[in-house]
């Protein structure tokens, strides 16, 4: 009877080991994409204003971040603007700017400023693309070099 007891047992929790196996496992991450902006100018001319169109895919019901960095030439603090333009219909950016980041260099010149703008979904529903489509440098003589963008979202 004993024997019988522990075969019932190491028969139960073996089944319950393979069906804990055969469960299905979730992870407690979010699938992410990451890209890079394209269509961007590397550097931004002193106290001028450039304008480009990178556009993102916005994903209803889901934020968007954008990171980028800029060096400047020569010690300054004077700001960079970046302006965020959305499209409702997926084909045309708005004539206005939907957001602005207003940044100020760290005054060294060689150490890279780096910079994050998030968009909840509640901030970008209606919209199908959101992009980047002007950078403004408001110092009169300083150059702004290596000038990189990227984004992410859950997907």
């Amino acid at each position: 009877m004993k024997s019988r007891i522990k075969f019932l047992r190491a028969t139960v929790l073996l089944v319950a080991f393979l069906l804990a196996l055969a469960a299905p496992a979730f992870a407690q991450t979010t699938p992410t994409t990451i890209g890079a902006m394209t269509n961007i100018t590397a550097t931004v001319a002193a106290a001028s204003v450039t304008s480009f169109t990178s556009v993102v895919p916005v994903v209803q019901k889901s934020g968007l971040a954008m990171s980028g960095m800029f060096a400047s030439a020569s010690a300054d603090t004077a700001a960079m603007v970046f302006y965020f333009y959305a499209s409702a219909d997926g084909t045309n950016l708005a004539t206005w700017p939907f957001d602005t980041l207003t940044v100020l260099a760290n005054g060294t010149g060689a150490t890279p400023v780096k910079w994050t703008k998030n968009w909840s979904a509640d901030q970008l529903a209606g919209y199908k693309w959101v992009g980047l489509g002007a950078v403004s440098n408001a110092h009169a003589t300083v150059l702004r070099t290596n000038y990189w963008v990227i984004y992410s979202r859950p997907n």
